[in-house]
């Protein structure tokens, strides 16, 4: 089953579900088999995916030439995520180490940065840099698309960030540095 395969069954209702299976009980539905990538959790979602479902495909591009104003580029760098916002409006880049990546906590990075870059979207100011807003919204992402051991990871890797904030759940860099 290809990856897009197996996004589209884990956004399949219970009636479809019932429909072409027969009767299960619906607490069985996240019960999806465990998968590894060099020994540790993987998704069926890509880096790359994840943060296209965050942002909206037509919001995202890893091609500098389709990019448009208000768009999000997504690019291969040495860091494992960074949000960088434009500095006159809607858009900006995100970095992630590899983009085809399907380890839990790559994909949790990811999802991460794109909710910055969401709330940079939604919001004025420098809401975008809130730890407790933009982790709660990845939470909630990894809770309804990841399920088992993957789910664990995803979200050990996000909610660890919560410890290198103070009180306001701010960076105490500058808005230049690395969050």
């Amino acid at each position: 089953m290809r990856a897009h395969e197996f996004i589209s069954e884990l956004k399949t209702s219970d009636a479809a579900l019932r429909a072409r299976y027969g009767d299960f009980d619906p607490e069985d539905k996240p019960m999806m088999p465990n998968t590894e990538i060099r020994g540790r959790a993987a998704t069926p979602w890509s880096v790359y995916d994840a943060i296209q479902d965050v942002l909206g495909k037509n919001l995202v591009t890893d091609d500098e030439d389709e990019l448009e104003p208000g768009m999000y580029l997504v690019w291969e760098g040495s860091r494992d995520g960074h949000f960088t916002p434009n500095d006159d409006g809607p858009g900006g880049a995100i970095e992630v180490r590899d983009m085809n990546s399907h380890e839990a906590a790559a994909v949790a990075i990811a999802v991460h940065e794109a909710y910055h870059a969401y709330a940079n979207h939604k919001s004025q100011g420098g809401v975008y840099r809130n730890e407790k807003i933009v982790n709660s919204l990845a939470e909630k992402w990894l809770r309804k698309h990841l399920v088992g051991p993957e789910l664990m990871v995803a979200l050990e890797k996000i909610l660890g960030s919560k410890l290198h904030y103070g009180r306001d759940h701010l960076p105490a860099s500058t808005p230049s540095d690395r969050r």
